[in-house]
């Protein structure tokens, strides 16, 4: 055998092998057709694709397996075939052996026959790309719908360069700043800093925030209408890149935030400011303290100071002149407030006639004292107002910052509790906040809560005085004195602990308990001494009791019950109470008065009412305060002769209190005063013994023992 015959064979069958080999381990199906389109040849891949093996497809048309609404597409491809010998590939469908249709890319080549030139063989190479497809084919419905999302939504959406010009904007942005039309926009707005945004450099401050972070979230702007107004937007914007992460645009969006930011607005004024004053309210005022505390701990000489000032007697103007009237001296009141503090120092109203001010990074509590007499300076001028000159004063506690505040609601306790101090040491004055206050104020609440008790466990009892007829000595009545007999204090006199009961409205049962006991005692004197005793009762009244609804019948109801006749029973009010009086009070001391009781006028001479407000109420008696008594041992009997005369005059008796000498008995008898009390005659008693003395005084010969 030849050996070159021999290798050029051998190498022709391994070339051959080798061939085979690659067709048959191709992952793409090969096919060879005819012009016709019949298959005359399919590598195995064709079977791992469509699931056909490749005896059944040799001899059909490429048209047997294709989905019927792709045949123009194969016969365009033919077409373009013969035309030139290699075009784009194809994608079309082809019918799986299971049924469905897959997504098929072909590409194609032709074989010309050499010596006539025309097509002798058709090869193809075709993949399934039935997943791109389907990628493809979601890449377009998210783009078409967001094409549709761009065009019609109604929130503004753009695309910007790095500068910050435009791109493109949809139509919603347009209306957002009142243009009709994406390109009305475009070519009415060139310079987009200016022409829109009303704090200077604020697309700036946007574009600076999108160069570091790559995207702002809810990024809020005032900007310019074309209608002129100012309307709020909230922007988001985020960085657009390419695969290799290079800067393509900015894209984002906005949304018109007007309503909500006025709405948020009102809330905000709703929640922190007074409707009345528009000064900020108590929640206001809370939090720039606890700004303040927090920076007192930070810093050593960083100092604050609170003044809590509370209107004197602002429940009379009330009363006298009405709500209306009230509400518009606090709004005058607030003004002159403001005009008494310093730039810088914050100012709220808590409510009612309460105003506090809190002053910042002060020196000492002397720059607060100086702003308190400010204040108490300029509020003694008058207010004019539609029903004339009206005159308030007010009362002013002050809290220093070195008392090493933690919580703000112990700042204006503090401060309260030295706006009461104020109010006890006279009004129209300050007080600056110290430690012993808030044990008093411990002690106040101490006693508060044992006179809840005391009135559940009766603790209270009535001491009585003897009222005598200073002429004759002969015994007219007693004064009911409440006492409280502490289980471990002992007893109490009614000034501890009255004023905390006016304050908590204990007073209203406690004063009622008193009525009730005062006219039982009476009753059963009456019974115990019928020798023709005709003995009066005297019973303080706050002012608290006069204003209930309802006590004229119930002290009507008492009398019946009791059956005690009215002139027996006298009530005594302050001339305070007399002051506060007011319609309705007025009406309900006549109605009183109907009911045959006596009307008298305590501790007369030491408040400041009006003399013609004794002509206006059927007052019985007045009764000289015991400071005035005292004075008549000095010879000083000008204001008692001036307050009898006046009483004569009137047709009112006067009660001296607080007799306790012969010279101040004998002073008082030559100014012509009917009526006395006083420890001259008897200290307050208990029941038993003014029995006792009722006793002594009943017995022969002894009615004129007093004297």
């Amino acid at each position: 055998m030849n050996y070159q015959s021999y290798t050029e064979d051998n190498l022709q069958i391994e070339g051959e092998k080798s061939y085979k080999f690659i067709l048959e381990n191709l992952p793409d199906c090969l096919a060879c057709h005819k012009l016709d389109g019949c298959y005359n040849y399919v590598t195995p891949a064709c079977q791992s694709l469509l699931g056909y093996a490749p005896e059944i497809i040799i001899g059909q048309s490429i048209k047997s397996f294709c989905h019927p609404e792709d045949y123009h597409l194969i016969e365009q491809f033919y077409q373009q075939l013969q035309q030139q010998s290699v075009i784009n590939p194809i994608v079309y469908r082809m019918r799986h052996q299971s049924g469905h249709y897959l997504w098929i890319e072909t590409s194609a080549k032709v074989i010309l026959e050499p010596r006539t030139g025309a097509i002798e063989q058709i090869i193809c190479i075709s993949r399934e790309i039935t997943k791109y497809k389907q990628i493809e084919e979601a890449f377009n419905q998210a783009e078409n719908q967001y094409r549709r999302i761009f065009a019609h939504s109604s929130q503004g959406i753009f695309k910007m360069t790095a500068k910050g010009y435009y791109l493109n904007i949809n139509t919603a942005l347009a209306q957002i700043y009142g243009f009709g039309s994406q390109e009305e926009f475009m070519q009415s707005v060139i310079h987009r800093e200016k022409q829109l945004y009303v704090e200077p450099k604020r697309r700036e401050t946007l574009l600076k925030i999108l160069d570091i972070e790559q995207e702002i979230v809810n990024f809020e702007s005032q900007v310019y209408h074309q209608d002129g107004n100012v309307i709020w937007i909230s922007e988001n914007a985020w960085t657009v890149c390419d695969q290799s992460g290079n800067f393509l645009y900015y894209e984002g969006t906005v949304e018109d935030i007007t309503f909500l930011h006025n709405t948020e607005e009102k809330l905000h004024r709703a929640t922190f400011f007074d409707n009345l004053t528009g000064l900020p309210n108590r929640d206001w005022f809370s939090l720039q303290i606890q700004e303040v505390i927090a920076l007192s701990s930070l810093h050593e000489y960083y100092n604050f100071a609170v003044l809590f000032v509370d209107l004197d007697s602002f429940k009379v103007v009330n009363d006298s002149f009405g709500h209306l009237v009230g509400d518009k001296l606090l709004v005058q009141v607030a003004k002159r407030l403001q005009g008494s503090l310093r730039t810088g120092d914050k100012i709220a109203r808590f409510g009612g006639d309460e105003f506090a001010i809190l002053l910042e990074n002060i020196q000492s509590v002397r720059e607060a004292i100086n702003v308190a007499e400010r204040i108490l300076a300029r509020l003694r001028s008058p207010f004019n107002l539609e029903t004339g000159q009206i005159f308030t004063k007010a009362s002013i506690g002050i809290t220093f910052s070195d008392i090493n505040y933690q919580l703000p609601e112990d700042v204006l306790r503090d401060g309260n509790l030295a706006m009461y101090r104020a109010k006890t040491e006279g009004k129209d004055c300050y007080a600056v906040f110290n430690s012993n206050m808030q044990l008093a104020a411990l002690n106040r609440l101490q006693i508060e809560n044992d006179l809840r008790e005391a009135i559940k466990q009766e603790q209270l009892c009535l001491y009585y005085q003897p009222i005598i007829e200073l002429m004759s000595g002969h015994l007219s009545g007693f004064e009911a004195l409440i006492r409280w007999q502490h289980p471990t204090k002992g007893l109490i006199y009614p000034d501890e602990f009255i004023p905390i009961a006016e304050e908590t409205g204990l007073i209203n049962p406690i004063g009622w308990w008193v009525i009730q006991q005062a006219c039982y005692q009476l009753k059963c004197w009456e019974k115990e001494h019928p020798k023709g005793l005709k003995l009066s009762i005297n019973v303080n009244l706050s002012a608290q009791q006069l204003k209930q609804k309802g006590l004229v019948e119930k002290i009507g109801d008492l009398l019946t019950e009791t059956k005690i006749e009215g002139n027996r029973l006298k009530l005594e009010i302050t001339e305070s109470c007399l002051l506060e009086t007011v319609t309705i009070e007025a009406q309900r001391v006549n109605q009183i008065k109907e009911l045959g009781i006596g009307l008298c006028i305590d501790d007369f001479g030491t408040g400041y009412s009006s003399l013609s407000r004794l002509y206006e109420f059927p007052i019985d008696t007045l009764k000289i305060d015991r400071s005035f008594i005292r004075r008549l041992e000095f010879s000083q009997t000008a204001i008692v002769q001036i307050i009898v005369s006046l009483a004569h005059t009137l047709g009112i008796n006067v009660v001296a209190e607080g007799i306790e000498t012969l010279e101040q008995l004998n002073h008082l008898q030559g100014l012509g005063c009917e009526l006395g009390q006083g420890y001259l005659f008897s200290k307050p008693v208990d029941s038993a013994k003014a029995n006792q003395l009722l006793h002594n005084y009943n017995s022969e010969g002894n009615r004129g023992g007093f004297i």
